[in-house]
């Protein structure tokens, strides 16, 4: 049966040991994780429904950006207005991009304005591991995590590494990437990562005039530095830059508008353990700032400017070698300003929120417990609590069963609340409550996970024309999201298989109408092999039916495919063909024209990498 080792994970924080998705279904590893309670814990332990993406599965599924990975994931669902730079939704078990929290390098990257993310221009090479938690954390991160937890990582522990990237495909995309990884002494860690790519992009709406296209251009900048002070002490600084453009469709005469965005994110960490006690401080600042307007220039930009600042401080110690307790304070602070050419600002520019939360797992042989607990005291809501249980029991040595219950809460965005003749003052936080019971089962050549799920939202924002042009948000009575998803990873010789399928009713409870742009199904098959140089796979999704403002968007398959070599220890090439049958299929409706956005046709990226 399952041992207990809450004890070996505190000891072993700063090793920042993670998985991989085969290998959390592996039963005979004590791999780790760390966003599911904001603390090192063996995967076995943990009961919330994960996935952790390495690097190495990266590299095996050809993924260009993280959105063609989750793509393949059970419970995740990623719809795009075009293609990775443009606007894109990421529904969790059917919860709404807004309510997905979005960590990258352990900073929460939700827009204080919009509610969502962009994960699309992070380039895939630079990601190490990508943790993907569903059902409700609010518990431990507070507001945004309704469905569940998306969290990046970039940096790489205790390695060496130079490596250069080359790549070049259809419509005219291309990529240039260089990380380098390594000791800078004894003690001190360094990593830099820098990258530019563009596309020329494609006709991503149906009316959009014949030969336009919808292109955008990213250049990224990543450092890391980690010096271990003494045996106890450990700091870390992390820098990311990001400026780029993307071009997207707007109004009813389809105007082709242009998005220059700059970004910034600096964060600080300083950490303390000895024995069984483990502290952590973190202060980050983000900046974000976007100007929109005609893609030739010739008018005056919007813009809309944030700064995100926050701090947090985590307390970790082990009792009687089998509780795991961890305290945590933390405070935020958001601003957010309309300038350029914008007729007037948000009414309120501003607002804080002050945090306690107290994690706590037990670990007794089969059973493992899980509670947490979370205050937050918000300058525009006030006072919101939130908590989380669950229950896990080891059959047999391959058979667990486990089961969660959990609220979550998200407040409005600024644009919710004060968006210039269109917000809503009025709104109330949305809230939510979800339960989960789970099977995994992990044998020798084949392990699975069966699900069952149900989130009740109350008081959920929505968006809806009220006449001509206006839209405005209001709060949904009710909403209820049920679904079922399975998981399998199989193993036969060579070739190992990822399949998943979810089921899941979406629907508006005060009159039946489903929620917009999730599929009532989805599918997906990925096969991958592997032999002495070489390196293949073919990843077939399905999408079913939807419906986006009233309109049924049908049914479709893509298959992508893509092989490797390694040519010797410095080189390997690669080719990857996405949407290898051309399938011609739409991703959502744009009801200001009465158009469709289509998804790309098919395209051809070649890729070289050569390691120092």
């Amino acid at each position: 049966m399952k041992k207990t080792v809450l004890a070996i994970a505190v000891v072993s924080q700063l090793s920042c040991a993670f998985y991989s998705y085969a290998d959390s279904l592996n039963a005979d590893t004590d791999t780790m994780v760390v966003t599911a309670n904001r603390f090192e814990q063996p995967a076995k332990s943990v009961l919330a429904s994960t996935i952790t993406v390495t690097k190495q599965d990266i590299a095996a599924l050809q993924a260009h950006s993280a959105l063609e990975v989750l793509r393949t994931l059970p419970g995740v669902e990623v719809v795009s207005s075009g293609g990775k730079a443009q606007a894109t939704s990421i529904f969790l078990r059917g919860t709404g991009s807004k309510h997905t929290l979005v960590l990258l390098d352990g900073v929460r990257i939700n827009s204080s304005t919009s509610g969502g993310s962009s994960i699309g221009l992070i380039p895939a090479f630079a990601i190490e591991k990508i943790e993907i938690i569903k059902g409700p954390r609010a518990a431990a991160y507070g507001s945004d995590a309704i469905g569940g937890i998306i969290s990046i990582t970039t940096s790489k522990d205790f390695a060496s590494e130079h490596q250069a990237r080359l790549g070049y495909g259809s419509q005219d995309h291309s990529l240039l990437g260089w990380k380098s990884v390594g000791q800078l002494n004894d003690n001190t860690h360094g990593e830099v990562i820098v990258s530019q790519e563009k596309s020329d992009g494609y006709k991503v709406l149906a009316a959009a005039p014949d030969g336009e296209e919808y292109g955008y251009k990213a250049q990224t900048f990543v450092g890391h530095l980690q010096h271990q002070f003494d045996e106890h002490w450990q700091g870390k600084l992390t820098l990311h830059k990001a400026d780029y453009y993307s071009e997207y469709a707007s109004g009813k005469n389809i105007e082709q508008k242009k998005s220059d965005t700059e970004s910034e994110l600096l964060a600080g960490l300083l950490r303390y353990s000895q024995g069984d006690f483990f502290s952590e401080l973190q202060i980050s600042t983000r900046y974000n700032e976007s100007a929109d307007g005609l893609a030739n220039d010739s008018d005056a930009k919007q813009i809309i400017r944030t700064r995100q600042n926050a701090l947090s401080w985590l307390n970790n110690s082990v009792f009687a070698n089998i509780v795991h307790l961890q305290v945590g304070l933390e405070y935020s602070q958001d601003k957010a300003d309309l300038l350029g050419g914008y007729s007037a600002s948000y009414d309120d520019t501003e607002k804080h929120m002050r945090s306690v939360f107290v994690t706590s797992s037990t670990d007794m042989n089969d059973v493992t417990l899980e509670i947490s607990g979370r205050y937050d005291n918000s300058s525009t809501f006030g006072q919101h609590k939130t908590w989380n249980g669950g229950i896990g029991y080891w059959i047999t040595d391959e058979l667990q069963i486990l089961g969660n219950v959990g609220t979550a809460y998200k407040e409005p965005s600024f644009n919710d609340l004060y968006w210039p003749d269109s917000g809503n003052p009025n709104l109330k936080p949305e809230e939510s409550k979800s339960r989960e019971l789970a099977v995994k089962g992990f044998h020798d050549l084949l392990s699975w996970e069966l699900s069952v799920y149900r989130t009740d939202l109350k008081d959920m924002i929505d968006w809806k024309n009220v006449g001509g042009s206006v839209w405005k948000p209001s709060n949904v009575a009710r909403a209820r999201i049920e679904g079922l998803e399975l998981s399998a990873t199989v193993e036969t010789g060579p070739i190992e298989h990822k399949l998943s399928a979810a089921w899941k009713k979406t629907k508006d409870a005060s009159d039946g109408a489903l929620l917009d742009k999730r599929a009532q199904n989805n599918y997906s098959w990925a096969m991958i092999y592997s032999q002495n140089q070489w390196r293949g796979t073919v990843t077939t999704n399905y999408v079913g039916n939807r419906v986006d403002s009233s309109q049924w968007l049908g049914a479709y398959i893509t298959v992508d495919t893509g092989v490797s070599y390694q040519w010797n220890r410095q080189t390997s090439i690669g080719i990857k063909v996405d949407n290898l049958f051309d399938e011609d299929y739409k991703t959502g409706y744009y009801s200001s024209a009465d158009s469709y956005y289509k998804g790309n046709e098919r395209t051809v990226f070649a890729e070289v990498g050569y390691q120092f």
